[in-house]
């Protein structure tokens, strides 16, 4: 039943409670079926939807670029973006700017 089934590691299930958020927002009115649940060590979001699979899944597609470019580039900005000179907030803001920055090409 279920069309697409995402499984994630248990330190990152809040993407999968975003994603679900957002899938439930957007296609509401097309029937769409979200359901997160854990099963052993790892997490599962299980999609199904009545009409319209094709848009969804496009949907879901890009969700999880955004998600994996954003986080890449975050964490390895954090570890190796040394600013002594600076406080937290100024650094963090420019990592997002960076982040941000030329994002269409990611």
């Amino acid at each position: 039943m279920w069309e697409i089934s995402i499984t994630i590691k248990p330190k990152n299930r809040h993407y999968l409670v975003e994603l679900k958020k957002n899938l439930i927002a957007k296609f509401k009115k097309n029937g769409i079926i979200c359901v997160c649940e854990k099963v052993d060590n790892q997490y599962v979001l299980s999609i199904a939807s009545f009409e319209h699979i094709n848009e969804v899944k496009a949907y879901v597609k890009q969700l999880l670029l955004e998600i994996i470019v954003l986080t890449t580039k975050e964490e390895f900005m954090n570890k190796n973006i040394v600013m002594d000179n600076v406080s937290e907030t100024c650094r963090m803001a420019f990592i997002k700017a960076l982040m941000y920055f030329d994002y269409e090409n990611d």
